[in-house]
């Protein structure tokens, strides 16, 4: 028996449980990163206070849900790994028993960069809506038999991630397209299934209708986004920073391949393509026009392709030029990119707040002081705070309380300490102790010592450590009151 058969007939066994037992490992010796911690300290508010913080996160209200009852800090962090871990579980075992691909293009999404290392071990919503938009994908064939079932997962799916929304929304129109040509589904089934699109509409609508968030966007946008589109979707182990005649080749060729699929994908299968492009056109309006996006939502754009390759394989499965092609694009996504740091791979990163939390713990005059954080997005408050509180320190925001407040949440992206009126500021300084400032930036020239007031009083910022490995800067405050005469 030659190697690829012996490859070909256990890897299905092995690929699997090695994932699974990989992706427990990797989970529990990471530490959190902002996003996974802010979604964390959200899930301990209050129901109409998640309720309405969803217009502003940009998330639907499923994954805080999903967290609330975990909250109790005893568990953290490994209550997010466990839960997500259980999902990317479920979600790998769901890929292997229902896709249609063979074994090699298996085994290399397995242990790509998106699957392996971000949806296997990040805790975020992201890997339970690929969860849930492979379930759709599997039961597509028989979603008129199953309408209801069907029917819950693309509600479930449209309010776990807009992203997911977006995939979400392709297969509701193909479900109702087929639901017209066949007219095969009873009254009493149509009633149902209309019920649930409502319910989900009513879900998805109330959250998102009246967008509190400021614009995510920039002026240059548009180059962003080619950037982005370039370095995490068509060729995404090529590093954003240099150039050279190399990657530019390798962005052509990637750039071929998914011209190919498109020509293939029409020219096969309109149900295919309708699916896949459904799909991209919407994100890339999102990413265009109102949220550039992350590398993380621009796998998305990936997942989408295979939902219509999937769906229709058995009319792309003998073309051998697309299956070189798609095994090479998978390939790129298994490559030194996930190594980079222009990778950003969360996983190897949280040993910042390890070191950040050692910094302040382990020092007797923080512990004894009164710490400030208004940094815009901070890697700090929402991070640190779930640790420090272990150790009974905070972080105060501008409205004064021991955590993170609802309200802070909810004006986090305005806040800034630069912005906060001083004579506002200076009522939440302790007279009686020390109070600093703790920040992150990578621009030590433009943050050192420094001051802003207004006519009552001056606020001083003097820089005290500065750790440039981890982007943190410690300011000791100071203040005086302007002498008017």
């Amino acid at each position: 028996m030659t190697f690829w058969r012996l490859f070909d007939k256990n890897i299905a066994k092995i690929a699997p449980v090695a994932f699974i037992v990989l992706t427990l490992v990797f989970s529990f010796l990471r530490i959190p990163f902002y996003d996974e911690a802010h979604a964390y300290i959200i899930s301990q508010f209050d129901l109409s206070e998640i309720f309405y913080l969803t217009r502003i996160e940009g998330h639907p209200i499923l994954w805080y849900l999903i967290l609330k009852p975990f909250n109790n800090i005893s568990f953290y962090p490994y209550s997010l790994a466990l839960i997500n871990w259980i999902f990317s579980s479920i979600m790998i075992f769901v890929f292997w028993k229902k896709a249609p691909f063979n074994n090699l293009i298996k085994f290399l999404l397995t242990f790509s960069y998106p699957f392996f290392q971000y949806f296997g071990v990040i805790s975020r919503p992201y890997t339970l809506a690929v969860l849930v938009i492979f379930l759709i994908v599997s039961f597509y064939k028989d979603s008129l038999k199953k309408p209801i079932l069907y029917s819950i997962l693309l509600v479930l799916c449209a309010n776990i991630s807009v992203v997911s929304l977006f995939i979400s929304g392709a297969f509701f129109l193909l479900f109702l397209y087929e639901i017209y040509k066949t007219k095969c589904l009873l009254k009493k089934q149509l009633i149902s299934i209309c019920l649930i699109f409502f319910i989900g509409f009513i879900l998805f609508i109330s959250q998102f209708l009246f967008v509190e968030a400021p614009k995510m966007q920039t002026d240059n946008a548009h180059l962003i986004f080619l950037k982005n589109l370039l370095s995490y979707t068509i060729a995404p182990f090529l590093g954003i920073q240099s150039k050279n005649i190399n990657q530019i080749l390798l962005q052509f060729v990637s750039a071929f391949s998914v011209f190919y699929f498109s020509y293939i994908l029409f020219k096969k299968s309109k149900k295919a393509f309708f699916i896949t492009y459904c799909s991209i056109i919407p994100m890339i309006i999102m990413f265009l026009f109102i949220y550039v996006g992350n590398f993380w939502h621009y796998y998305f754009i990936l997942i989408a392709f295979l939902c219509g390759f999937w769906i229709d394989w058995d009319k792309f499965k003998n073309d051998k030029i697309l299956n070189c092609l798609l095994i090479g694009l998978i390939l790129l996504n298994m490559s030194s990119y996930s190594l980079t740091k222009n990778g950003k791979n969360e996983t190897n990163q949280p040993i910042f707040y390890k070191k950040a939390y050692e910094i302040i713990s382990k020092n007797p005059k923080y512990k004894n002081s009164k710490l400030f954080c208004f940094n815009y997005y901070s890697y700090l408050a929402p991070g640190l705070l779930v640790y420090l509180k272990k150790d009974n320190i905070f972080f105060f925001d501008n409205h004064n309380n021991n955590l993170l407040s609802f309200e802070f949440v909810k004006n986090l992206q305005n806040v800034d300490y630069k912005t906060i009126e001083p004579s506002e500021f200076i009522k939440y300084l302790d007279k009686n102790k020390d109070n600093y400032l703790f920040a992150t930036s990578n621009k030590i020239a433009d943050y050192n010592n420094f001051s802003f007031g207004d006519d009552k009083y001056k606020i001083n910022l003097n820089l005290v450590e500065y750790h440039p490995e981890l982007y943190l800067l410690i300011y000791k405050i100071t203040y005086s009151e302007i002498n008017k005469s």
